[in-house]
Formats: C-alpha cells, structure tokens, sequence
C-alpha cells in the first residue's frame, strides 16, 4: 500500500507546528516546555521527534514553516491541524489544565512562564525584564548585572545581581494575569548576598494591573513584598507585607533571615482559607494566619471603653491573714547593735574627746517593720478587663487577601554594599512544584556552591596573608634603607683623620672650661682686692 506524499507532508507539517508553537510560546511568552499528552501516549515516536525539532528551530523558522507547510497543503486538514496544535500550545504554555505557574527566572528549563535562558541564544535576560528609570536624573540608579557570581555551584546558572554601592535599583517582569481566587499563591526565589551586607534589602515584590515599568520605583504601589532585608545588628527578618485599600501591612510575627553569603530560598504559601507558610531553604520557618498574624482588617471585637470596674470587684489575689498576729516584744528589736569588738583607743581623752561610744553594727535579730503572712483571697475574681464589644467599624472582607490581577513582579531596593543575587523566581499555585523546583536548582548546586565559596575565602585569606607578608618586607626594606641613608649623612661631618673626634671635642670642651675657670678666679681675687682698699678707706 503506497503512502501518499500529502500524508507524509501532513505528518511533518504537524511536527513542526508542535516544534515551533512550543518554541514560540515559549519564547514569546516564557512558556515552559511542558509535557504533552500524546508524548505519553506516543512516547517512543512523537516525544524524540519534537523534543529534537524544539530544540534545532528557533521561533521565526519555526513560523515560517509552519505557514509554508500550511499554505503548501491548500487544505482543510493542514489549517485544522495548524490551528489545533498551535492552539494547544498557547493554551498548554499558559498553564491551562496543569494549574497557573510563572517561573520567572528558572536556569535550567523547567515547567511554567520564565526567561528565556542560555537554551534559547536570540533573546536573553534584558529581553524579558524592563529596567526602571526610577532615580537615573539624580544619578542614583544603580547598575543591573547578569551574571552566575563570584561562586557559583553551575556557572551556567545567572541571575540579576546589583553591581554599584549606595545606588537605587528597579526592575521589572510582566506575566500572564494570575489570580488567587480560591486557588493558592505561591511566591518564591532565590537571593545571595556576596557581599558582607550591613544594610540592604533582599525582597521582591508583586505588582497588580498596569505598571509603568520604566517609572517603577519606590513609590509605584504593590499588592505583595516579600524576602530578606538587613540593616545593622537590629534588623535580620523575612518582610511579609500585604497592601489593603492603599495600606500596607506587616506581619506581626518574627521570622529571622539567613545572613551568610550563600545563596537561600525564600517561600511565600497563602491559601485559600487564609492561611500561610513562610519557608527558606524548603524548611517552614512561619505559618498562622491571616486574620491573627496581620492587622489587615479592623478587629471585630473591641474593648468596651465606657465600662468600668464594680465597685465590688476584688482584684487583690493576695490578702493579709486575719490570724495572724505579731509577736511580743517585736517592736523592741533594735535596728543596730553597738559592735562587741570594737575597743576605745588608748590616746582617747574623755575631757577633750567626750564620751567614748562604740560604732554600731547591723542587729541580726531585726526583721523590719512587723507584717502579716499573706493568703489566697478567697473572694478573688481576678483581674477586671472591660467586656468586648461589637466593633461597629469592623466590615468583613472575605477576599481580603484576594489579587485578581497579578501581573508583574519587581525589584526595588536601596543597597549600601552591592552585590546581592536574584534568581529561580517563581509564581504558582503548587506549592509541591515549587519545592520540587527549589531542590532542582538551589538543593542541587548548594554543596557545590559553599564548596567554591570556601575556596574563594581561602584564596582571598592566603592573598591578604601574601599582601601582609609584602607589606612587611617591603617596610622593613623601606626601615633599613632610611636607617643606611640617616647613616650615610652623619659620616662626612666628622673628620677623616681623627676618627675620636668626639674625644677631641670633649678635650677642647674641657680646655675651655678651664680657662673660664681661670678667669673667674681671676675676677674674683680682683673683687676681693677692691673689698680690701674699701675697708681701709672706712677705717
């Protein structure tokens, strides 16, 4: 039975539309190379196929064919299957039937909407994120680099990192809209801090409706910020802020941030009945509830503030005990006791001293003043609270915590030090994805990664030990150099041919002080001399 050459046209007309509608969606719009459902069914045959073809086409070839097929065939069943695979692409690429999943920044490929990364060479990360002008005119934006890092545990693994000191960053992605109606919202990434932060942030944010991303900045409002943020010895904590109706909310809850050079992962669950998980390193860190852990809606109940304590209410848990009775003599105790071993000095004159008292010293008998033992109140009803009443500003909001428009996700941080890392972002509703995917890129490569780390530490240590021994010889060099030239200077002064020439100068140090000696004595026999004819002259 011969085949007809429009079947075997038709056969890869179909290939490559599965190919390159894979390949388009997912470039075009970050959608991730998901599992079709025929490739189980036909795993031996279609799966290589287009797993092969997806990777050899690039999107615009890959279209281009697809038309070319399409308008070769000039029939119905080359546009139906143009039309049908095409569709099912988007709609697979979009997540449709395998639950809503943004993976924004994943190295390598894996399921969901990301950026393009190394697989795909025509488009790369600036393609896909929109740096902000925010803070350029004042020259304070800082700059963005793609980059694995100074240590990596995959060099092939990049992300964003910040790369300018005391500068402002922004930057943002766009994503499909996603909505956590009655499904769970998952936030998670990646950051590293290279650099010994002492003060800077590590969050990001996710953004709802339209944004203008080259005006996001500081001000642009957000639905939800969440991550690390440092700032001295006071603040290391995970941030878990919502904004309602133009406020934003913090988590009254402590969660503390890892604070090492290392890359960690940073989980944010919010289910549907309001309750949370905070996670790092795959590790639940936090978790309560909205409605406890937030004062995102006004309280239900408050305190009665026009009530007042009965008259009646004994809120005294302690009383004296009525039979108890102080003890004879008690108030005859005295306070001090002059000191038995004090003795009255033996140059002591009563007549001029008066009266010798010995010092006193503390009474080991004295107890204080007298009170009685204390007992159990029996009427004790505890401490007065003022009743709880309906609060009348309260207004229930079922879908409180409720983003129907999520849509872009942002970086905005203030960084004294630069250096740290954003990667593997990810947005969805799984959180048993999410973690998957944190074990496949952070939990594959953390042992690698703090093995180069200490490697890099060990190399920066032996160069400053290096330096240091540099430093020391070259002063010790620079010592003796200036030791010689000091010698060097003082030589020509003396004299080549008497070289006791401080013995000669002591000599002639010594001549001159004998002829002053000579002198004086010479003026003195004169002033006597004048004393003498004055006394003849009085006699």
């Amino acid at each position: 039975m011969a085949i007809s050459p429009n079947l075997i046209v038709a056969i890869v007309f179909a290939l490559l539309t599965v190919a390159s509608s894979h390949v388009y969606f997912e470039e075009r719009f970050e959608g991730g190379l998901q599992h079709f459902p025929f490739e189980k069914e036909l795993i031996f045959i279609a799966k290589p196929a287009v797993w092969l073809l997806a990777v050899a086409m690039h999107m615009v070839f890959g279209m281009l064919c697809c038309w070319y097929y399409a308008g070769y065939l000039g029939n119905a069943l080359g546009k139906i299957l143009f039309l049908a695979v095409t569709g099912y692409g988007a709609l697979d690429s979009f997540g449709i039937g395998d639950g809503n999943r943004v993976d924004l920044f994943p190295s390598p490929l894996t399921k969901g909407l990301m950026i393009p990364s190394l697989a795909h060479p025509g488009y790369g990360w600036e393609d896909r994120w929109v740096v902000s002008d925010w803070k350029k005119d004042e020259n304070l934006a800082g700059q963005w680099n793609y980059t694995s890092g100074k240590w990596s545990g995959d060099p092939n693994d990049k992300g964003v990192q910040t790369s300018e000191d005391y500068k402002f960053y922004a930057i943002s992605a766009a994503f499909p809209e996603f909505s956590n109606k009655d499904k769970t919202l998952v936030f998670q990434f990646s950051v590293k801090h290279e650099q010994k932060l002492d003060c800077g942030g590590g969050y990001m944010k996710l953004l709802s409706g339209e944004v203008d991303q080259k005006k996001f900045g500081g001000d642009t409002p957000y639905s939800i910020m969440f991550g690390p943020d440092i700032c001295g010895y006071s603040t290391k904590k995970v941030h878990a802020i919502f904004s309602y109706q133009g406020s934003n909310h913090l988590i009254k809850k402590d969660v503390p941030c890892e604070t090492d050079q290392l890359t960690h992962v940073y989980t944010f669950v919010l289910r549907p009945d309001a309750t949370y998980s905070i996670l790092i390193d795959n590790v639940e860190k936090q978790s309560g509830s909205l409605y406890s852990d937030w004062d995102i809606l006004p309280p239900k109940q408050i305190k009665d503030a026009k009530a007042k304590k009965p008259e009646a209410w004994d809120d005294k848990e302690y009383i004296p005990d009525p039979e108890d009775k102080k003890p004879e003599g008690y108030d005859d105790i005295p306070k001090e006791l002059p000191d038995p071993d004090a003795k009255k000095p033996e140059d002591w004159d009563d007549e001029e001293d008066g009266e010798w008292t010995p010092p006193t010293i503390a009474n080991p008998e004295y107890k204080g003043p007298w009170k009685p033992k204390q007992i159990k109140n029996p009427n004790y009803k505890g401490k007065w609270k003022a009743p709880m009443i309906d609060n009348p500003d309260f207004k229930d909001d079922p879908d409180f915590f409720i983003y129907p428009h999520l849509k872009y996700v942002g970086i905005e941080l203030w960084q004294v030090k630069s250096g740290t890392m954003f990667d593997n972002i990810l947005v969805c509703d799984d959180p048993d994805y999410a973690k998957k995917l944190a074990e496949e890129t952070w939990g594959k490569h953390k042992d690698a990664e703090k093995t180069a780390f200490e490697e890099q530490e060990k190399k920066r240590e032996e160069e400053v030990l290096s330096s240091f021994s540099i430093d020391i010889f070259v002063g010790n060099i620079s010592l003796y150099f200036c030791a010689s030239m000091t010698d060097f200077t003082v030589r020509p002064v003396e004299s080549k041919d008497d070289p006791d020439d401080s013995d000669a100068e002591e000599d002639d140090d010594d001549a001159e002080g004998n002829e002053s000696d000579d002198e004086s004595n010479a003026e003195t026999e004169k002033y006597d001399a004048d004393d003498d004819d004055e006394a003849h002259d009085e006699l």
